[in-house]
């Protein structure tokens, strides 16, 4: 039997964020800085460098920023939320299948909430997020289930391997840590909605893009492999500014290294060994989904 993962939607961030940008107000500010979805939120940016302000003040920047575009950011908030709210047999089914890509032992509970202004999805504290009113989502509103079900695999791969805070990565043998960590977390995100994309006949994506084309992804294997040697091969000494050069390389726009090789990986060690296999990996750890991988290459 697969795992068991229990996941109720939250959208009640969005009503007071659509009330703001209807009429803003700092009152409102200070309540939607105090909103269990903006606490957390503000909890991931902390621990991966991505601001030093204070949770007031942060979300008063961000709300203050998507003010004034108002009506665009409401466009899209009102139709990511009616694609849900149209769609929750969809979703629910979605969440459910994302239990067959998990240890069997599992047996967990988290919340979707909906928020804004924050990267595309984000997983804090436990529970996933997803920024309803990301521009990704425009053209194709299917994209939100496929994005639920990658960040609610990672509240449960989180729950067996806890991720590091930014800050924590001092070393080269952290920094390899970091992208050994980030290749099994993301490439199975990346891979656990891939058989409904493909019953949808939805892979627009580019991640889904380069996995249908052989011989782009072979360039990309071998682009993420020699930086992954490379590091590998160093000592372990302190980090300077150029190394996290590599964080970039791996996960930025038109290279997006180990959402690539790590989906590949799942898929070759589901393929090529078991579905048990593939979700033992993550109970073990990604020591383990390298070597499996390895030894079925």
């Amino acid at each position: 039997m697969p795992g068991y993962i229990e996941v109720s939607i939250d959208l009640s961030f969005l009503n007071l964020v659509s009330e703001y940008l209807m009429k803003p107000t700092s009152e409102l500010i200070e309540e939607i800085s105090q909103h269990e979805a903006a606490k957390k939120t503000h909890i991931h940016a902390e621990r991966y460098g991505n601001t030093e302000e204070p949770l007031f003040v942060f979300w008063k920047n961000i709300l203050e920023r998507d003010s004034t575009q108002s009506p665009l950011i409401m466009k899209r908030i009102r139709k990511s939320l009616d694609y849900i709210n149209s769609n929750r047999l969809t979703m629910t089914e979605s969440l459910v299948e994302v239990s067959e890509y998990l240890p069997d032992d599992l047996n967990l509970s988290c919340k979707l909430y909906g928020m804004i202004g924050y990267d595309i999805g984000i997983v804090s504290e436990g529970d996933a997020f997803l920024n309803l009113a990301h521009p990704h989502f425009d053209n194709e509103p299917r994209e939100l289930t496929y994005f639920a079900m990658h960040e609610v695999h990672h509240v449960g791969y989180i729950s067996y391997n806890p991720s590091r805070s930014l800050s924590d990565i001092k070393t080269t043998n952290d920094l390899l840590w970091l992208v050994h960590y980030a290749t099994h977390l993301e490439g199975m995100g990346v891979y656990t909605p891939l058989r409904r994309r493909l019953r949808d006949g939805c892979i627009s994506h580019e991640d889904y893009q380069v996995l249908k084309n052989p011989e782009e992804t072979e360039t990309r294997l071998k682009r993420y492999f020699d930086y992954l040697e490379k590091l590998k091969a160093e000592e372990s000494r302190p980090l300077t500014d150029s190394d996290f050069d590599i964080i970039e390389e791996m996960s930025g726009k038109n290279q997006r290294l180990w959402y690539i090789a790590g989906a590949y990986m799942a898929e070759a060690i589901d393929t090529k060994s078991s579905r048990q296999a593939l979700t033992d990996t993550i109970s073990k750890g990604h020591d383990y989904f390298f070597r499996l991988y390895s030894e079925l290459s």
